[in-house]
């Protein structure tokens, strides 16, 4: 289901499984002031190790779906972001995203998504909602050039922290 790019589509991005070897990317992350600014802050770097060690056994459990977001940087691919998909109960799914500065701005996580959700098109994951803050012009600019769809705001909670979020769902049986 995920791997390289179909043909038709640009090659500056392709997803991969997530795996142990993506710590570093995982700290990148979730331990930088600027990219959790959304979130309340930078996490510890043992939060983030843990974060990775369950996103991986959700993953492969089948509770979950996180992909790795690589970029070709010349002829290297480089992991960049990553992607999450986490089923809320039997009928809606969660998904977040995150996209280290450096790659920020060019349309790639626009690719990225649009690859993975194609790739959940004839899913069971029913009705896929994401929310980002209400501050969070990026991602909200996201969800609707993606086609998602706005659901309202909601507040929730993160890391012990509330948030008020947009509500944008997108549905996999289009």
């Amino acid at each position: 289901m995920i791997g390289d790019n179909p043909p038709s589509e640009p090659a500056a991005v392709r997803l991969r499984p997530v795996s142990l070897d993506d710590e570093g990317l995982y700290q990148r992350l979730r331990g930088s002031s600027s990219m959790m600014k959304e979130l309340g802050g930078p996490l510890p770097p043992s939060q983030i190790r843990r974060s990775l060690l369950r996103e991986i056994e959700e993953t492969a459990a089948g509770r979950a779906f996180v992909v790795i977001v690589e970029c070709a940087e010349g002829e290297e691919w480089v992991p960049a972001g990553n992607i999450t998909l986490v089923r809320a109960h039997a009928m809606n799914a969660e998904i977040g995203w995150m996209l280290l500065e450096r790659w920020q701005g060019r349309g790639l996580m626009k690719i990225a998504l649009r690859l993975f959700l194609q790739s959940l098109s004839e899913s069971d994951y029913g009705e896929i909602h994401a929310y980002p803050s209400t501050s969070n012009d990026a991602s909200n600019a996201l969800c609707r050039s993606l086609g998602f769809r706005s659901a309202g705001t909601v507040d929730l909670e993160f890391a012990g922290l509330k948030f008020l979020c947009n509500d944008w769902a997108w549905s996999t049986q289009r």
